[in-house]
């Protein structure tokens, strides 16, 4: 399924530069994500992510209180949710030995999104996102043998997962570190319509059988504050909805000059001033006007990797 999230980012990078007046602004940030509504286990992570959004248009609104400055685009990110390492684990035969296991949460997501921002005269611009997209979330057993050969190496196992939509809403602030660069500081919330389980490392204990784990509800909702930075990519500047004449282009006016007659009077003489009309501005020229003019279970042997006994129970009991 990364594959087809993967796609799907790839597509909404592309349908947003579609737009001829499109720049591409990228952010890349590191993050940490806590779950908020489950009890069984913290679910604390951290990861990373970035996001791609147009150049802003406009919106005209003159109120302090409403965004001026409307993008699209969309983002990624990868986060893990916790994980818990046992050393000593003995391996299921026919292997021998010990080994180190590692039980991990994670999640990934890619959405679809549209940024609201209200620049103002500070060096600070706050901002506001609404967004939704695609949401997965898997645990995996991965058992690392202390003494490995062909027939006995690092192997991963996935042991549950669940996947689907989710929607969110978040905020923050940026501010310049340069031409080309400002510091994104911002915290987001997320809430996935899916159900499923994903393991709680809390209740995870090792003994001389192997790994013994339950099973929990898959959180839904999920907090993430972030830290990094937003790349301009290219030097044009934000479009504006509305027109300027900041520096329009002017021509002479006609004018006629009077002509005296025979019997000394002045007359036919004309003036025609120039006249204008309204152009609007893009990516920082002029056009269209501005002209002048005119006027489950796991165990068992693998050659392939170092196996241990895992016992999965629903709940908080632990099941044989």
């Amino acid at each position: 399924m990364k594959k087809y999230a993967a796609i799907i980012f790839v597509a909404i990078i592309w349908l947003t530069q579609q737009n001829a007046k499109a720049q591409m602004y990228m952010g890349v940030y590191g993050m940490r994500t806590n779950s908020i509504n489950t009890l069984a286990s913290p679910n604390v992570g951290g990861g990373f992510g970035m996001n791609f959004l147009s150049k802003g248009d406009t919106l005209g609104y003159k109120n302090t209180w409403f965004p001026k400055v409307i993008q699209f685009g969309g983002n990624y990110y990868y986060s893990g949710l916790g994980q818990k390492t046992f050393y000593d684990v003995p391996l299921l035969a026919p292997q021998m030995g010990q080994s180190k296991v590692i039980l991990s949460n994670a999640m990934f997501t890619i959405n679809a999104m549209t940024r609201f921002s209200f620049p103002n005269h500070s060096v600070f611009t706050p901002y506001v996102d609404l967004f939704g997209g695609y949401r997965g979330m898997y645990s995996n057993l991965t058992v690392i043998p202390y003494l490995q050969y062909n027939t006995q190496t690092q192997s991963k196992q996935s042991l549950a997962s669940v996947r689907g939509l989710n929607y969110g809403i978040g905020g923050g602030i940026l501010t310049s570190l340069g031409k080309r660069v400002k510091l994104d500081i911002g915290v987001s919330y997320s809430e996935s319509i899916q159900s499923g389980n994903m393991v709680d490392l809390n209740s995870a204990y090792a003994d001389a059988n192997g790994i013994n784990l339950n099973l929990k509800n898959a959180p839904k909702g999920i907090m993430m504050v972030n830290v990094g930075l937003v790349f301009y990519l290219d030097g044009s500047s934000v479009t504006m909805s509305k027109g300027c004449d900041c520096n329009p282009t002017y021509y002479n006016p006609v004018y006629s000059p009077p002509v005296r007659n025979s019997n000394g009077n002045w007359g036919g003489g004309s003036y025609s001033p120039p006249s204008h009309s309204g152009g609007t501005r893009s990516s920082g020229n002029w056009g269209g006007g501005s002209s002048w003019g005119g006027g489950g279970n796991f165990g068992g042997s693998n050659g392939g990797g170092g196996h241990v006994g895992i016992h999965v129970g629903g709940g908080g009991g632990r099941a044989k």
